[in-house]
């Protein structure tokens, strides 16, 4: 194993850059140093200048959250020699304005963090005098595998709106009863969580978090793959003017890039086949409704060519809108019978049966 390695580390000086540019930087290859120690011997020995966060160096907090030759990483928990013999490429965390080198803007991902109370809430509250909860350290280790989220954030293409993202997703639910329908639509309800799907696989139907990071989740989902900094981007001012953030650009076809990025917005336009179903259903019920005259017109017009394949088109758009409706419910709403959950796998699967009893049932009214 080599004694040294390099380090390609991103830096953005506001002042006298208008994009991201890399420096590169030789620090010693230690079996027991992270990539935050490499950092703190660039900042200690080599460069003064360069700037990042980190706090508590034990995995927890999210500080020090980074891009690591392309993944999404905590570098206190990230070891050198697991890149050797190098380089070792650092960036900031994907999709967030960049303030200086390493080090992002992370307002808005908190305030939407506020919003879907990533804390203990229960149905009932027992009494103070009643004593305290108890936790087993089994649980624990549960509630605690979610934290790390803060990585994921950068795995959504665009993190600005209403919806948390995937950062948030393995934070919602912290027991069985704790009013995780609520923080699923604090979340983005039904779309957001779609457009986190990449993280949802290391969420169980019960809404909690399975084993795993779930940055790597979202990072794996989504394909791996992400825009370098400096590629595309635009400086903008802070909400004080005082510096100038970096903001990468998104292009307009993003959503090429990745399956779950074309899946989401493939499901966004179903809607538009879904509506055009409905007045093609209603101009059905009134050529109906005018006499059989008017009923063999509207027959006659369907069988056109055009019409034919667009309704094939929308068809498909209808089923897939039902389907990603109907696999989500049990993630994005609680169903209770006697004051149990209704398991997800069952919820899902009676909504696929109704479906397939009322479908039955128009077939049968139709070739009677």
């Amino acid at each position: 194993m080599p004694d040294q390695i390099t380090l390609r580390v991103a830096r953005y000086r506001p002042e006298q850059e208008q994009a991201p540019t890399f420096d590169e930087y030789v620090v010693p290859l230690r079996k027991d140093w992270a990539v935050l120690d490499g950092l703190n011997h660039v900042k200690d020995e080599l460069d003064g200048t360069l700037s990042y966060r980190w706090s508590c160096r034990m995995g927890i907090c999210g500080s020090c959250g980074a891009t690591v030759n392309g993944e999404p990483k905590l570098m206190c928990a990230t070891f050198l020699t697991d890149y050797a013999p190098g380089p070792v490429r650092i960036e900031p965390l994907a999709n967030f304005p960049v303030i200086r080198d390493l080090v992002v803007e992370l307002t808005d991902f908190m305030t939407k963090l506020g919003k879907v109370k990533p804390w203990l809430i229960r149905d009932e509250e027992q009494p103070v005098e009643d004593g305290e909860y108890l936790q087993t350290p089994a649980q624990l280790d549960e509630y605690k595998h979610g934290l790390p989220g803060v990585r994921a954030g950068p795995e959504v293409p665009r993190p600005g709106g209403d919806r948390a993202g995937p950062a948030v997703q393995p934070r919602l639910p912290r027991r069985r009863r704790t009013r995780a329908a609520d923080r699923a639509v604090a979340a983005g309800g039904c779309l957001g969580l779609y457009l986190c799907g990449g993280v949802l696989a290391g969420v169980s139907q019960g809404g909690r978090p399975r084993r795993g990071d779930p940055a790597v989740q979202a990072h794996r989902g989504h394909g791996g793959r992400q825009v370098a900094p400096g590629a595309m981007g635009t400086a903008m001012s802070s909400q004080s003017g005082a510096t100038r953030l970096y903001k990468p650009r998104v292009r307009v076809l993003w959503w090429l890039s990745r399956r779950s990025y074309l899946l989401f917005v493939l499901r966004e336009l179903s809607s538009v086949f879904v509506a055009w179903t409905v007045v093609y259903l209603l101009l059905l019920v009134r050529a109906v409704g005018r006499g059989p005259a008017r009923y063999q017109w509207f027959l006659d017009w369907s069988a056109q060519p055009w019409l034919v394949a667009l309704n094939v088109v929308a068809l498909a758009f209808v089923l897939l809108h039902a389907i990603t409706f109907v696999n989500l419910t049990p993630q994005a709403m609680v169903v209770r019978l006697r004051g149990r959950r209704v398991p997800g796998p069952l919820l899902a699967g009676s909504l696929y049966l109704t479906w397939l009893l009322v479908s039955a049932f128009l077939i049968w009214l139709v070739v009677s």
